[in-house]
């Protein structure tokens, strides 16, 4: 499988299954054997919901205390951790990746945080046993590939937990997004309509719930945040396409 397919498979993700199966098509992927994907939703200090999925059997899963080590490391970074035993002239060693070493000699793992607004946080981490070798390699390609997938894994994951506590996702739908993009290129609601088969009315409820999610007063300026922002653009960008 190739990996535009397996990006698309965790983009549209919606359940627990689904967003397991894309995670083990990435690990296929990349080689690794297990994965752990966490997500959640800091609404208050105390007791915030959260869900963690993976594919780890007993004897391999972390311990309770290093898991949630490995979520306080990765929620104060904006890039991803490496947990290896890396030879000294790796040049790993000197770049600005986060390096804890691991407890296994021949253990790597790789964590991907993603940050989203109002106090959403996902992580994708990935481990995998390695021979003696230098593995800096490695790490490098998959650090190439698993930041675009754990930002799309960690919205899918972080949409079933909204559901679930019954909050409403600040994310854009897909009408939502194609309605902006194209007023973004100055189409007006009815030619957006014409354009999507739709009614005038419904790209204009579009509209307004884009604008509502982006907190923007108007359109101009919901075109400009959703355009402004990471995530939205690069979605918005790839199913213009």
């Amino acid at each position: 499988m190739i990996f535009d397919s397996i990006v698309k498979n965790a983009r549209s993700a919606i359940t627990t299954e689904q967003i397991e199966t894309s995670c083990q098509q990435f690990c296929d992927y990349i080689g690794f054997e297990t994965y752990m994907v966490f997500g959640s939703i800091f609404l208050t200090m105390v007791d915030p919901p959260r869900i963690t999925l993976s594919n780890t059997t007993r004897k391999s899963r972390l311990k309770p205390a290093e898991f949630e080590d490995l979520i306080h490391a990765t929620v104060e970074h904006s890039t991803p951790v490496i947990t290896a035993n890396l030879p000294k002239n790796s040049p790993l060693q000197s770049s600005m990746f986060n390096i804890r070493r691991s407890r296994s000699k021949n253990m790597i793992g790789i964590s991907f945080p993603v940050h989203f607004p109002s106090g959403r946080f996902a992580m994708l981490h990935v481990s995998t046993q390695v021979d003696g070798a230098d593995y800096s390699d490695l790490i490098m390609t998959v650090l190439i590939s698993g930041n675009l997938f754990a930002r799309e894994i960690g919205t899918s994951l972080l949409r079933v937990l909204e559901y679930d506590i019954g909050v409403e996702s600040p994310y854009l739908s897909l009408r939502e997004k194609e309605c902006l993009l194209l007023a973004s290129d100055g189409l007006t609601p009815l030619n957006i309509s014409k354009k999507l088969g739709l009614s005038t009315h419904t790209v204009l409820f579009h509209l307004k719930k884009a604008r509502k999610k982006l907190s923007s007063k108007n359109l101009q300026g919901a075109i400009s945040r959703a355009l402004m922002t990471g995530g939205v653009s690069a979605r918005i960008d790839s199913e213009r396409r």
